[in-house]
């Protein structure tokens, strides 16, 4: 989704979802040209704590075009481009 449609100031986000039991390896797709995808949250079990949501500015980086991110069983990603 291109962010900028909801007045949203990332170039772009990307919503993963894993409703099997088991983990599933994502292949990402493209983010805007120059941009690469940071991580706002992941609802895997081990991601749980205090930090599992990041707050504006201290996203993790994951990747580009092609970067394959694992998502455990029964759990959601966010990403943004910037």
């Amino acid at each position: 989704m291109d962010g900028t449609e909801f007045g949203d100031p990332a170039a772009a986000i990307y919503v993963g979802y894993n409703g099997w039991s088991g983990d599933v390896n994502f292949v990402l797709p493209a983010p805007p040209a120059g941009k690469q995808w940071y991580r706002v949250t992941d609802t895997s079990n081990w991601a749980e704590g205090a930090n599992q949501v990041a707050a504006p500015g201290s996203e993790a980086l994951i990747g580009g075009q092609g970067t394959n991110y694992l998502l455990r069983a029964r759990a959601v990603l966010l990403l943004i481009a910037h």
